[in-house]
């Protein structure tokens, strides 16, 4: 089950690169989030598993505004320029940014030594990747593409960290409906704006393919993937669920080189292996700590 999460949430980055192509990113971020929302919150009413208090659910709509919202949102919107590989490689220095402020901000120390040299790799492998240029244009990024590349897994780290700070829905599947919910009205309030301003969206020229990209962000990405998800996170050591954070770029880059993305080049290989390889032995260190530490408190006392 978890191979299928890695599957299901690998192959959004391709699924988003498709659907703006035709159409405008935050209603491609919009439409994903809230119609799967909507029917996450229709089956958990039906279910009666509805239970949350109202400052929980606010919690859950400011955290989805920040994830879903802002950091997907810029993700979403950065793919109508930037190869689907660069950007989740991009997005693969979230659990970085997150080790990094809750050491900051949280536990008020700097990192440990082990820590600080997975940050400077990872960080590196970035700056490496995204210093590269883009494939997609054949030239280098711009510093608007730059800020939209850091920003996703920027305030996707920030969301996650506050939400752990408050109060949240005990339901793993409610707190993820309203934070759907929460990201997506936000998309869908940005789509209108920039219609308003810069002209609206014109369905006659969709593509069949990038509806079928919304379709399968909607089922398979969100509705899907979340219940998945949810079941892993309260049935399983939540340290290997968190294996995702590096095997879905692997397979992201992997679906967008068979999709014809060539992203290849021996420095974007270089900075996507440090990226890569920097949070992979964050997440599978702290598997092994955590194990240390259970067999520690298990064993007899002499």
């Amino acid at each position: 089950m978890l191979v299928t999460l890695y599957l299901l949430w690998g192959a959004t980055y391709l699924g988003i690169r498709v659907a703006v192509e035709t159409i405008p990113p935050f209603f491609v971020g919009a439409c994903r989030y809230v119609i799967a929302g909507a029917i996450m919150l229709a089956v958990l009413q039906i279910k009666a598993r509805l239970k949350a208090q109202s400052r929980e659910v606010r919690n859950a709509l400011v955290m989805g505004v920040l994830t879903a919202g802002i950091s997907n949102g810029a993700m979403i919107y950065a793919e109508t320029t930037v190869d689907s590989g660069i950007v989740a490689i991009a997005f693969t220095c979230m659990p970085l940014f997150l080790l990094l402020f809750n050491a900051v901000a949280f536990e008020r120390k700097v990192p440990s030594l082990r820590d600080s040299c997975l940050l400077l790799v990872g960080f590196t492998g970035t700056a490496l990747v995204l210093s590269a240029g883009n494939e997609f244009r054949g030239s280098a990024l711009s510093v608007f593409e730059w800020c939209l590349l850091v920003g996703c897994p920027l305030f996707w780290a920030v969301g996650s960290l506050w939400g752990r700070s408050v109060k949240m829905p005990s339901d793993v599947l409610v707190s993820a409906t309203f934070q759907m919910l929460g990201g997506g009205l936000l998309l869908l309030i940005l789509g209108l704006g920039e219609s308003l301003i810069f002209g609206g969206w014109d369905p006659s020229i969709t593509s069949l393919s990038s509806i079928l990209g919304v379709l399968y962000l909607t089922t398979f990405g969100s509705l899907l993937g979340y219940t998945i998800f949810a079941y892993l996170i309260t049935s399983w050591d939540p340290q290997v669920v968190g294996t995702y954070a590096f095997v879905c770029p692997i397979v992201a880059i992997a679906l967008g080189v068979l999709w014809g993305e060539r992203i290849l080049s021996l420095q974007v290989i270089t900075g996507g292996v440090f990226v890569i390889s920097s949070v992979a032995l964050r997440v599978l260190l702290a598997i092994r700590d955590k194990r240390r530490a259970t067999r520690k408190a298990f064993s007899p006392q002499i």
